[in-house]
This record gives structure tokens, sequence and C-alpha cells, in this order.
């Protein structure tokens, strides 16, 4: 009696969250973007215009930054030269070479360091392999460099979803950003991780909490220039337990809302000007009282087709300690349309395996049981997956 009550509980959890989602489509992918201008397309569908042309108009520009982007689409924001404004994403297998310009008057935030470890064809498709699918899903974890054991058990995780015959996936690619260390034996570790993975991206700022903005602007540098074909671009820290299942099924369910960054937004948030606190901001740092709406820091998703712009506009506002928030920065100055989603769980103080079971992403509060978590929900899911069958069958 008991089981029956708790499979009941789990088919009216994920009901509830099936209409949680199609009201979060309904009120913020629609609904939200007429705050953005107005532009209609050929075929007729609305397409709301985020960004100012006069960027596109000057011509004294600053810094020009290689982009591989895909021949005959333009992923710009702003389609004031195009004759189509449809911002569907076209299925195009031919990729050049192109540049992506830089063009504000003035550069107050350079960010201009040296990638120490790159890999460029991560996102390329393996010749003769026979899958002529384009990157769905690019996962960018921002990882300490001597978190070993937390990128082998996120390397797991990805393995047991890309490994399940009985589903199609789509294609996911899965990196880790670390900053530099000085710590000799951790440099000799991560040299023997990158030769047996290649899934590690460095630069030489140094790494530590205050630079995880460094890192995010890495990750999204490195996806406009080797990855412009991957649909969604995923930034999470390595706390995080994602459902790939769910989180890739979600956004299939989007479809064509493109140009949006989801995830849990964070409304009214207000700077903390303790300078002893971990998220301590000076008035100089940000001068405001308010910071703009954005999407909390742990794990949130990218439009592919939005991370050049990301990158470009990161150029011309001031640096902040506060990563998420700096992104919400860059959304509110870009006019990027921000959707809640709910099941995007901010903090798991237990292993609950109904919330494992509903959620995208899980951000855990003991992240060196995530191992464990893992394995506890594989069980319970195959388990409770059997009794179900075992049941039906009984009918």
């Amino acid at each position: 009696m008991k089981t029956k009550i708790t499979r009941t509980a789990l088919l009216l959890l994920f009901v509830c969250s099936c209409l949680v989602i199609s009201e979060i489509l309904y009120n913020r992918t629609f609904t939200s973007t007429l705050s953005l201008r107005d532009e209609k397309s050929d075929d007729g569908k609305e397409i709301r215009q985020a960004y100012s042309h006069q960027i596109l108009q000057n011509t004294s520009l600053s810094q020009t930054i290689p982009v591989l982007r895909k021949n005959g689409f333009d992923c710009s924001i702003d389609h004031r030269n195009s004759s189509n404004g449809n911002l569907t994403m076209e299925k195009l297998s031919h990729l050049q070479h192109r540049q992506i310009t830089i063009e504000p008057q003035e550069i107050i935030n350079p960010h201009d360091f040296k990638m120490l470890q790159n890999e460029p064809d991560i996102c390329r498709r393996q010749a003769g392999g026979g899958d002529s699918r384009e990157v769905f899903l690019l996962i960018l974890r921002l990882s300490k460099p001597s978190d070993f054991k937390r990128r082998q058990t996120h390397r797991k995780i990805l393995n047991a979803y890309t490994t399940n015959e009985q589903q199609e996936q789509q294609i996911v690619k899965q990196l880790f950003l670390i900053g530099k260390t000085f710590n000799d034996t951790t440099i000799s570790d991560i040299k023997k991780e990158i030769d047996n993975y290649h899934d590690i991206l460095q630069e030489d700022f140094v790494d530590s909490y205050r630079n995880l903005t460094l890192k995010t602007i890495m990750g999204i540098k490195w996806a406009s220039i080797y990855c412009p074909e991957a649909s969604w671009v995923v930034k999470a820290d390595d706390d995080v337990y994602i459902n790939f299942g769910h989180m890739i099924a979600y956004l299939e369910f989007i479809g064509n809302a493109k140009k949006v960054i989801i995830g849990n937004i964070v409304n009214g948030s207000l700077p903390i000007r303790r300078p002893k606190s971990k998220w301590y901001v000076s008035r100089e740092e940000y001068p405001s009282d308010k910071y703009p709406n954005y999407v909390n820091g742990p794990c949130y998703v990218i439009s592919g087709c939005l991370t050049p712009w990301l990158y470009r506009e990161s150029f011309t506002v001031p640096f902040l300690s506060m990563e998420d928030v700096f992104i919400g920065v860059l959304a509110e100055r870009l006019r990027i349309p921000l959707i809640n989603n709910r099941l995007f769980i901010p903090r798991l103080l237990y292993f609950e395996f109904e919330l494992f079971y509903v959620a995208i992403m899980v951000h855990l509060i003991n992240p060196d049981k995530l191992q464990d978590d893992f394995e506890n929900y594989q069980k319970l899911l195959q388990k409770y997956l059997t009794n179900s069958t075992e049941e039906y069958s009984k009918q």
C-alpha cells in the first residue's frame, strides 16, 4: 500500500512539474519578450530584437576576435543587413572562419588572458564516425584544478547518459574550466588528466573564487570560437548534478525559442557591502544599490547563438566578481529575456529520490557525496522502473 501511494505521489509530482514547465514557457518565453523591439520575418513570425545597431555601424574597431561561425547564417542580434530576420537555427554542415568584431568606443574590461590548455577540436565531428549531427548541448563546468574526483564523477554521469541504448541521445560535450595553479603536484596531475581525457580548458589567471567571472568569460569565448554550432550552452559549477535526459527534453520542448537564458531567476537582490562577506562587492566595483534580475550562478542555460554577443559585450562592462550578476548585467544591456524554471533546484539539503527524479539540475549542499547520490538515484530508479514493469505485466 505504501509503495502504491509513493508511486501515485511521484506521478502527481511529475504532472505538476509538466504544468509548471508549460506555465513558464508561456509566461516567460513569449510574454517577457514584449520588452524587446519587434521585427517581422518573411515567414510572418515576430522576432524580438535585442541590441542596438549602433555597435554594428561603428567603424572604429578596438579589437577583432576570430570566431568560427555558420556559413550563411548570421548569429547576430541585430539583423539589419539580413533580408530574413527569422532566428530559427538552420541545419548547415558547412563551417568557415569569420570575424566577430568588438566595436565599443572604449574597452574598459579587457580580460585578455593567454590560453594555457585548449581543446579546439572537441565539438568537431569525428572523421568516419557516421554521425552528422551537430552539438546540441555544450556543458562548461567551472572546476578547481585540484578537484579531480568531482570531474571524474561528472564524466561518469555524462557517460551513463550517452551510453544508454534505450533512447536516441542528442550530442552532448562537456569541458572543465580551470585557472592557473602554482602547486607542482596539481600541475603534474592535471597534465596526466589532460592526456587521458582531453576535456580541460585553462587560462593564465589565478584560480580563485573571485575569478569565477573570468572562468565564465573564458568558456563563453571558447564556445563562440570553437563550438558555434551548439544549440545550447550550459554554465555549471562542479557541485551541480544535471539530469541530462530531463534537460534535453525540456530544451527540445522549447524548440525555436532562441535567444534566452534559462535557470533559477533571482529578483531584487542587493549588493553585500560587508567586507568580510564571501559575496562582498564594493561601491567602486558596483555603484548601484540593486542588482538587475539574473539567473542563479550554480547552473544556467544560454542559447548558443548568444555566446559571441555576450563575449563582445563583456568588454564594455566593468569587471564584477559576482559571476552570475555579471552575466545578468550583460543580459540586461543586450535585452536578453530570462526564463525562470522551478526544476532548476537551487539547493538540495539531503538526497531525495523524488526530487532527483523530476529535477533538471540540482545544486548540492554536499558535493563530495555527488557520486553516492548519483548511484543511489540510479539504483532506486532502476528498482522503480522494474517494479512498475512487473505490476503492468500482471494487469
